[in-house]
């Protein structure tokens, strides 16, 4: 606990928090570390050296690999003033339920080296006088514990843990009354993983919804989410105040609403840039005739006419065959509806004389016959997609291989083929 102590006094943005604004993390309501012996974090003796306070909030403080699921990964460069921006917009995430922050706790299951888990994780409850209880691997009987004795209002997950909450007991019980918001991003999710959760919330009289958001590491995190208050299903929800969204042809043109494009965000969050890296940093970052300053997302998608923003896929993804644009997500989502199935991840397979499309299914049931359930995929999706979508090969695994942040890593699907 001692160097935690000392990391967070030398980290940029820790500093400013020491010694800015805000006053040092509330770490005495998070109470005791597990081997500190008693003693909290307030307790241990902060060092003797002198800090200097970084008093600009926009030199680099932060690096934050990218997701890497699909392409190469690059290090994204972040600063004092991206970091704080998702804390500051704490209240306008939680609107009236804001005055019940303070003191309040979250349970959340990302890394720190991720920035859903370090932003909104970790940064966002501390800088708002609540606790942060990180949970560095999956405890269903400590989860339970956690949402009874600490009275948590908030969780943080990824979908694969929203989906084994939802196969165990601790969602159950009546003591998730306790919560307020569940918040769920870093991959697409199954509709079902959102009826499943909110059912049991209603059944257990929790008001409490899960609510998915949008971002990327080039913003830090989340930069667009659904409040209980303003949502919509399918959604991901709408903009934080300062935060821009347009959506482009691929002329670089601005469409109009309902119009599918590539989705591009303005935002005081935005990065640097990437490490070492000019020509990458300059096709992903631009500023347009008026000095506004964009982050290409490489995201599909489009605003709809209530301002809420929806995720297509990702343009990297889409492929062709026979001339046909065909999305991934498109044969995924209609999977994911199918009963039987679990998750599922499709993926292109670049064969010079014949490109086909694999899917790889993740089945609900270790009892469930896999032949039967690729029968019936193969039938659904033969009937609702044109045929160079419906893959060509269909393949009931296990479990999906993930990055080391929760993502399915699709680069080794491919290698599985």
């Amino acid at each position: 606990s001692k160097s935690i102590c000392h990391i967070l006094q030398r980290n940029a943005v820790f500093r400013n928090i020491l010694s800015g604004n805000y006053f040092f993390y509330p770490i005495a309501y998070a109470s005791k570390l597990k081997g500190s012996k008693g003693h909290d974090l307030t307790s241990v003796p902060f060092t003797k050296e002198p800090i200097e306070r970084n008093t600009d909030e926009y030199k680099p403080s932060f690096y934050l690999q990218s997701g890497g699921t699909t392409g190469k990964n690059k290090i994204v460069v972040l600063n004092d003033r991206a970091v704080n921006y998702q804390g500051e917009n704490v209240a306008w995430i939680l609107g009236d339920q804001y005055r019940y922050c303070k003191g309040s706790g979250m349970l959340g299951f990302l890394p720190m080296f991720h920035g859903f888990g370090l932003a909104m994780g970790v940064h966002a409850p501390l800088t708002n006088y609540a606790t942060s209880d990180l949970m560095a691997t999956y405890n269903e009987k400590e989860i339970g514990k956690l949402i009874k004795a600490r009275k948590l209002r908030y969780l943080i997950v990824v979908p694969y843990l929203a989906k084994r909450m939802l196969k165990g007991k601790t969602l159950n019980d009546p003591s998730v009354s306790n919560l307020t918001h569940a918040f769920i991003g870093a991959d697409k999710t199954n509709p079902t993983v959102f009826t499943e959760f909110d059912s049991i919330m209603e059944k257990n009289n929790s008001k409490c919804r899960l609510l998915e958001g949008y971002g990327l590491t080039e913003t830090v995190t989340v930069v667009v989410v659904n409040r209980i208050f303003d949502r919509k299903p399918g959604s991901v929800g709408k903009p934080f105040p300062d935060v821009k969204l347009k959506v482009i042809d691929e002329n670089g043109n601005t469409l109009s609403t309902n119009q599918n494009g590539q989705i591009c965000i303005s935002a005081p969050c935005l990065a640097l840039g990437y490490l070492n890296d000019k020509e990458a940093t300059d096709k992903t970052f631009v500023t347009d005739e008026n000095g506004i300053r964009w982050v290409l997302t490489g995201d599909e998608g489009y605003i709809d006419e209530d301002g809420f923003l929806f995720i297509k896929g990702r343009i990297k993804d889409m492929f062709k065959i026979a001339g046909f644009n065909i999305f991934p997500a498109d044969i995924e989502d209609m999977t994911n509806k199918i009963e039987g199935v679990e998750n599922c991840a499709a993926v292109y397979i670049d064969n010079p004389n014949h490109p086909y499309v694999h899917l790889f299914i993740k089945s609900d049931s270790k009892n469930i016959d896999t032949s039967e359930l690729v029968k019936r995929v193969r039938e659904i999706l033969s009937n609702e997609l044109i045929k160079y979508a419906v893959p060509e090969k269909i393949t009931v695994i296990d479990n999906l291989p993930l990055t080391n942040v929760g993502k399915i890593d699709k680069k080794k699907l491919i290698e599985l083929d």
